[in-house]
């Protein structure tokens, strides 16, 4: 399985990530086509309340940490939530956010044995999304589970199982990390099918018993593979637009806001603290055009990093 994850990584970003010695070399890159973007630095993110605040109509944010038990965001029945930020120290199963869904609403929960353990979301209308069949309705998949059990005390790592998804038709993203991200090469990460007759994947890697979800969504019935979003605005599947990567200190421009939604498709690295983390957030580049943002913190120095698509409202 190894084997497959780096020949995705590779195909993904040619500057995405050197391992050597347990560090890190901070890179921020997306590699599209006559469309490329590399951000050393942005804008902060704009400022969302405690529990939330309306951002510009069609989505609003939420954040939360460890100490605020379990946070209700949306009715799951109007809103499709994503996670947008985690932080903090994950030393082991002690520390773990969650977005997942109730009988009725979206919740963001989770613990930390360390301190400093946060996330945020945000949740979009799910009726601002289109498709050419049937695009009124659109359709979020049951949560989908993927772990590894052992323990490894000689610095050898586990690639876990593959967890399949959804069809090429439908967007895959992590919902949320359950377990210990201190060595470079632990991680959660979703590989995105492109075809309507492959299945979409994740799996963690770690060193240590360790848990992530994701989940998938489609609008309408898709008749083609699921639609992403570069920079400025060119669609096309997967392979066409490749994720978005930034690790340490790194930050990306991403889709325009008010055009896509985006969601984490990798995070992992050394989360040492409450300087450590993983974010997307929107703000306004030097061309006045508003998007979303990928970027990648580390106050310790260690380095994190993660990868994110951009789903197109208009999946046409």
């Amino acid at each position: 399985m190894s084997s497959v994850r780096s020949s995705v990584q590779t195909r993904v970003c040619a500057q995405y990530l050197l391992l050597v010695g347990m560090s890190l070399t901070a890179n921020a890159c997306f590699i599209a086509p006559g469309d490329a973007q590399d951000r050393s630095s942005a804008g902060e993110p704009s400022a969302v309340g405690t529990t939330s605040q309306e951002l510009v109509g069609w989505n609003i944010g939420f954040n939360w940490d460890s100490s605020m038990g379990t946070m209700v965001l949306k009715p799951k029945a109007t809103h499709l939530c994503v996670l947008t930020k985690i932080a903090g120290q994950f030393a082991g199963l002690g520390e773990s956010v969650h977005l997942t869904t109730d009988n009725t609403n979206w919740i963001l929960e989770g613990q930390s044995q360390q301190g400093g353990v946060s996330a945020s979301a945000m949740c979009f209308q799910r009726d601002a999304f289109t498709a050419a069949v049937n695009g009124s309705v659109n359709v979020v998949r049951t949560e989908f589970q993927a772990s590894i059990n052992d323990y490894s005390d000689t610095g050898r790592c586990f690639f876990g199982a593959k967890q399949e998804t959804a069809a090429g038709n439908a967007f895959t993203f992590l919902e949320g990390f359950s377990g210990r991200l201190s060595l470079g090469v632990e991680d959660a990460y979703v590989n995105q099918s492109a075809s309507l007759d492959s299945t979409s994947w994740f799996a963690v890697a770690a060193c240590r018993p360790s848990m992530a979800w994701a989940r998938a969504f489609r609008v309408g019935d898709a008749v083609h593979p699921a639609l992403f979003m570069a920079p400025h605005g060119t669609v096309g599947d997967a392979v066409d637009i490749p994720e978005y990567r930034a690790s340490n200190n790194g930050t990306v421009e991403m889709a325009p806001y008010d055009k896509a939604f985006c969601g984490f498709t990798a995070f992992g690295g050394q989360f040492n603290g409450g300087g450590e983390s993983v974010r997307i957030y929107a703000a306004t580049g030097p061309d006045n055009v508003r998007r979303w943002m990928l970027a990648a913190s580390s106050a310790s120095g260690s380095g994190t990093f993660a990868s994110a698509r951009c789903f197109a409202r208009d999946q046409q």
